[in-house]
């Protein structure tokens, strides 16, 4: 609902309306007539100064518990302030001021209609608001609590009276609606940001939050402290609001959630003192002790906090106060103060339960309280003080005060705003010091400066404390004036340990303060301490010793050090020692090794099949991988060519032209070129590293290609071999140079099967980890080793058992080998054995056949010719004459061992 100003002839009827409002016949029925009409501490004078206290404790049901020594002090000290003022002649010379005190309790209920009391316009509607006096009320001085200020300010307001509370320190009273009123102590805010100051200051890391349930303080307050503990990187695990009505089993619950956190030590309370107080004595039966609570003002002042019942529970707590100097004037004062002849009906109350006695019986009370009565405690009372002297300093000036005309005595309602502009342009410096001014929304301009007391015990073991001051806090800096001992708590508070590097956090439930730490994965890290997670380290990395970062992962290369360099070098090595002493024992013992021409040729080609398998031993580059790729299958390609152009020569009899060999050479050779040139341009291999599970980082050469390079090089293998058997598969029967046509042969047939094998690996194996060069370079050695034992080791058989296969003689080279002994001489004798030695099988079987004719004349001259082909025949005589020629008429060579 929206108020307006009201207007002057509108105010009695609101006023009425208000009291019927809160009739306590009707609405107000919780409260009694005394309740709601207490006694009130009245003084007279010119002008009137209303007062709102909470003189009594309010309890849980709402009745009104024992006069609170605080509040009385506090209201005493606008008296003294009052007399103060009164006896100054440069303030409001020839004026009075008067006051009229009610007690609210804390109840927002009873501080609104006791408030009615000090509207000018009140006692048309109720006779019981009457005052003796009808001088005008011309502001109010409290309330204390918040939520009593929030609704006596919206009152207060709508009739624009002015208020100065010295305690209210909710921030919702800074809004404009709250045009008339004014406070002398900061805003709530500057205690949260102290409050989190001292947290950080003693490294207290996770805390747990109780704040009352309530509009004016406790929601607010939540917010704030919140969003600044979160901003400091202070974690809340707990934030649970509370009533002074709550039930012991919500108190309970509240306890046992606290309870599941051991490590948390700190405990901050927001609330008025009337429900925390009641909470704390709750938490004393359900034995919630042993830790540090951190209070604002509005209950950190109690006086019950250090009694029996309590002090167990608080023992060692930080308080908030608003910073002040003791005034000896005033503590001469309050201890000059007795119930005897006064018209405070409130210190009569006190004085009769603390000392037990009764006035006016025969059991008279003492002048005096004790001195250690809660009543003599100092507090901070200087923002009474200065609320009373920003009043009277404003009405001095709303007066047109002066030191030789006085004031203007006619004070009426209607000045209330003058007087407001005149408090709000007020500027002093209060008896502790600081300055007092307002902004134009009532705030204090001064910047906010506290104590932070310790509550400690009076002596070891006692059930009783007192306050310290250990900390100071003066607009953001924080001042350590002694070293806080933490007898009986520990001095950290935290829900879980900090998670080390290495490790990271999981909640427990969904509370953001409390974690278990949890080992990151054998392949994961975390940097920083509180990880929410591990982060895999890049490809070519691992996680170090402790799990806190990456490190490199030494490069593993094809080298001789390793198994697999050391098996690439043992199997080229021992291909090239096998090949060599194969070709090299068949030319000692002149034997070409092939029958065509290209022996020596095929001997350098396989050779070059095992010296290419060494390459993989560089150090893989973009470089070397390109050489690699290009030379290994080029060596087998070289081999397969020549092989078949073998074949061919072979099948001709020995009769093909160099024209024709270079032809076959350049195609095959070309056709592989090709392939690997189109290859570099397409998807060329590179370097690349292969991280496996065992944390090891091979340095490999890859294809990046959808189609392998060196798949499609060995289908051309594979083609070729496939060419190279079609050609020498009419060679298979040829008994020269020891069936050498069969052996090519089934070379091509075990070749092309093996690359076919190879194949099929290279597309089952993984990329990288130097699996597939490692087959390759192993493969081209492989090869190598199928062309030796299917070309040449065929060979030393041969010249162990069958040396007669291997030579090459036919009827015309018998006759130049004749022919050049005829010519040369008996010198060249030896010579010429060696070269007859390869005609020796021919020669026997001449000589038997000769002998045969011999015996056979008449069978040969009678002998059809039809019988004979004309190609046997051819052979036959030029046998028998080379036999004529050789045994016959050669007797030195016959005599020869052949």
């Amino acid at each position: 609902m929206t108020f307006t100003r009201a207007t002057p002839h509108l105010e009695p009827l609101l006023v009425c309306i208000l009291f019927m409002i809160l009739s306590p016949g009707e609405v107000q029925d919780v409260h009694t007539q005394d309740e709601l009409y207490p006694a009130s501490f009245y003084r007279p004078g010119d002008l009137l100064l209303g007062g709102l206290f909470d003189i009594h404790f309010l309890l849980a049901g709402g009745e009104a518990g024992a006069v609170n020594p605080l509040s009385l002090q506090w209201m005493y000290a606008m008296v003294y302030e009052v007399e103060r003022l009164n006896n100054r002649t440069d303030i409001l010379p020839n004026v009075t001021l008067g006051f009229a005190i009610r007690d609210t309790r804390g109840d927002s209920s009873i501080a609104v209609y006791n408030s009615l009391a000090f509207i000018s316009t009140a006692t048309e509607c109720d006779s019981s608001q009457v005052t003796p006096s009808s001088s005008p009320f011309a502001a109010v001085i409290g309330p204390r609590t918040n939520t009593a200020a929030v609704d006596t300010a919206n009152l207060f307001d709508l009739f624009e009276l002015p208020q100065v509370s010295y305690a209210a320190s909710s921030t919702i009273l800074s809004q404009s609606q709250y045009g008339y009123f004014l406070r002398t102590v900061p805003t709530l805010d500057d205690q949260i940001r102290a409050l989190i100051d001292v947290i950080v200051h003693y490294n207290w890391t996770t805390v747990v939050l109780l704040y009352s349930e309530d509009f004016a303080l406790g929601f607010s307050a939540k917010e704030t402290f919140l969003a600044e503990a979160a901003e400091n990187g202070i974690c809340v695990a707990v934030s649970r609001g509370f009533r002074i009505d709550s039930s012991a089993e919500e108190i309970l619950h509240i306890g046992s959630e606290i309870r599941k956190y051991g490590n948390i030590r700190v405990i901050v309370g927001i609330a008025e003192e009337s429900a925390m107080l009641e909470l704390l004595s709750q938490f004393q039966k359900i034995g919630i002790i042993g830790y540090v609570w951190l209070g604002t003002d509005t209950w950190a002042l109690s006086t019950r906090l250090g009694e029996t019942e309590i002090f167990p529970v608080v023992r060692n707590m930080l308080g908030i106060a608003s910073h002040s100097v003791p005034s000896a004037d005033f503590y001469n004062f309050l201890r000059r103060i007795n119930p005897s002849g006064s018209e405070d009906p409130f210190i009569a109350e006190y004085w009769m339960s603390t000392t037990n006695c009764s006035l006016g019986s025969t059991s008279p009370c003492d002048d005096t309280l004790p001195s250690n009565d809660a009543f003599y405690v100092a507090i901070p009372v200087d923002s009474v003080f200065n609320a009373v002297g920003a009043t009277a300093r404003g009405l001095h000036d709303a007066l047109n005060c002066s030191s030789e005309h006085g004031c203007n005595k006619e004070y009426t309602s209607s000045d209330n705003p003058k007087l407001l502009s005149a408090i709000l342009n007020t500027s002093f410096t209060s008896q502790s010091g600081s300055m007092v001014s307002f902004q134009s929304n009532g705030d204090l301009r001064t910047p906010a400066w506290y104590d932070i007391r310790k509550l400690g015990a009076v002596e070891d073991n006692s059930t009783s404390g007192n306050w310290e001051t250990v900390l100071e806090w003066n607009d953001g800096d924080l001042l350590e004036l002694i070293p806080a001992l933490w007898a009986d708590t520990n001095s950290l508070s935290f829900c879980s340990i900090p998670c080390t590097p290495g490790q990271y956090r999981t909640k427990i439930a969904l509370n953001e303060c409390c974690w278990n730490c949890t080992q990151c994965a054998d392949d994961a890290y975390s940097q920083t301490a509180n990880a929410a997670s591990c982060a895999q380290c890049p490809p070519d990395q691992t996680v170090n010793s402790d799990g806190s970062g990456c490190v490199d992962i030494p490069h593993l290369y094809i080298d001789v050090t390793m198994a697999t360099g050391i098996s690439i070098i043992a199997f080229g090595a021992t291909g090239l020692l096998c090949s060599s002493i194969v070709y090299f024992v068949l030319v000692i013992k002149r034997v070409k090794p092939m029958y065509s021409n290209y022996g020596s040729i095929l001997f350098v080609t396989i050779c070059a099949c095992f010296g290419t398998s060494f390459l993989c031993l560089i150090k893989p580059t973009d470089l070397s991988c390109a050489i690699i790729a290009t030379l290994q299958p080029l060596s087998v390609t070289l081999v397969t060519s020549f092989m078949i152009v073998a074949g061919h020569s072979q099948y001709h009899d020995g009769k093909t032209s160099k024209k024709t060999t270079a032809s076959w050479i350049t195609t095959i050779v070309g056709v592989h070129v090709v392939v690997v040139v189109l290859w570099m341009i397409t998807a060329p291999p590179e370097s690349q590293v292969s991280v496996s599970s065992a944390d090891q980082a091979f340095v490999d050469c890859v294809n990046p290609g959808v189609l392998p390079g060196e798949l499609l090089l060995i289908c051309y293998h594979i083609i070729l071999d496939a060419v190279g058997a079609i050609l020498s598969h009419s060679l298979r029967r040829d008994k020269r140079y020891f069936y050498e046509g069969k052996f090519l042969f089934y070379t091509f047939v075990v070749h092309g099967m093996f690359w076919s094998a190879v194949s099929v690996t290279f597309l089952i194996v993984p990329v990288g980890y130097h699996v597939r060069t490692h087959l390759l370079s192993e493969s081209v050695s492989v090869a190598g080793f199928i062309y030796t034992g299917g070309l040449f080791v065929p060979k030393l058989y041969a010249l162990k058992y069958k040396p007669h296969m291997l030579r090459h003689c036919t009827v015309e080279r018998a006759k130049q080998v004749w022919k050049f002994k005829r010519k040369s001489g008996s010198k060249h004798s030896a010579r010429l054995r060696v070269h007859l030695r390869g005609c020796q099988q021919t020669i026997r079987v001449l000589k038997e056949e000769t002998d045969f004719i011999n015996n056979h004349n008449e069978y040969l001259r009678n002998m059809q010719f039809s019988d004979m082909s004309r190609q046997d025949y051819r052979l036959f005589s030029n046998l028998r004459d080379l036999y004529i020629d050789v045994m016959i008429k050669s007797p030195t060579v016959s005599g020869t061992s052949l």
